[in-house]
């Protein structure tokens, strides 16, 4: 069974084709800036975090132990040693907080490849469709149009009965009239 449209105005797909075209290209460039961030998150785990923390790891361990040299130095030559105790308690939470922090980006640059490729996959799918369905959609929208088109351009034929009766009967009279013009009186035709 054919399906029918009511189709009140070429405008409405027109417009609607307009948006849909915006619709697909503000997707490519979300998808696109998507695609982007996870590269960007990624490199900055692995190449930035993970060193920096491993750095910061041997600092806080250096500074650890100049801390201690100093409290030792001091113990050696006087009973006062406060600030230093205070320096060497200081470098031991900074080597634990920079200790703690490696952990915690190793697990994630462990972890982060499997849950951006579970990402990536959905924006991979998505990506797909828009890239294969969107053109495919606009230019069907587009043929369809031009079939509305010529489809409003044929001309119906009249179907006035009042014309047609009018016609017939015209023709029928011009008919009559040829026929007496033509010597149909009988007469014949010399006048």
């Amino acid at each position: 069974m054919a399906q029918r449209a009511r189709v009140t105005s070429l405008d409405e797909i027109r417009r609607f084709r307009i948006a849909m075209s915006g619709f697909v290209e503000d997707c490519q460039g979300a998808l696109m800036s998507i695609r982007s961030e996870i590269s960007r998150t990624q490199n900055w785990v692995e190449r930035d975090q993970l060193p920096y923390w491993k750095n910061m790891v041997k600092k806080c361990t250096k500074d650890l132990g100049q801390a201690r040299n100093d409290l030792n130095r001091k113990e050696m030559t006087s009973n006062r040693t406060i600030d230093e105790q205070r320096a060497v308690e200081r470098a031991k939470r900074r080597l634990e907080e920079a200790q703690r922090k490696l952990v915690v980006v190793k697990k994630w640059a462990k972890m982060l490849p499997n849950e951006l490729d579970r990402l990536i996959g959905g924006v991979r799918t998505l990506s797909a469709t828009v890239d294969r369905e969107g053109p495919n959609a606009e230019l069907r929208l587009g043929e369809f149009l031009k079939s509305l088109e010529h489809y409003l351009a044929l001309q119906a034929p009249t179907s006035d009965p009042r014309r047609a009766t009018s016609t017939a009967e015209g023709d029928v009279a011009g008919d009559a009239d040829a026929k007496n013009d033509g010597g149909g009186d009988g007469a014949g035709g010399d006048s």
